[in-house]
């Protein structure tokens, strides 16, 4: 339970960090959060195990901005659409953190 209730601050904490590329650190550290937050003991989270697990315990419009989030992320790893999104991302991933999270209570 200690682990779900930091789950929110250490994640938010990571965020803040700057370890040079953005894109990837808001991919690992929404994952880290959904599992940490909700137990999981998959180390291969994607988009669709994402889905699955929070299906029925947030939003389905919460679910796609985390979806669409990571998409963007993607985007910025490994293609030139991302960069205009680079400024905004942490923002929106804390976010999305918070909402999660509170949805999740």
């Amino acid at each position: 339970k200690r682990s779900s209730k930091q789950a929110l601050r250490n994640s938010i904490k990571l965020l803040k960090q700057d370890k040079g590329d953005p894109f990837g650190e808001v991919t690992i550290d929404l994952f880290r959060f959904v599992k940490e937050k909700l137990f999981l003991d998959s180390e291969n989270l994607d988009t669709t195990s994402l889905k699955s697990e929070l299906d029925s315990k947030i939003s389905n419009e919460l679910i796609e901005k985390l979806v669409n989030i990571i998409k963007i992320c993607d985007a910025g790893r490994f293609g030139p659409e991302g960069v205009s999104a680079e400024i905004s991302i942490k923002k929106e991933a804390r976010e999305i953190m918070e909402k999660i999270n509170t949805e999740l209570k």
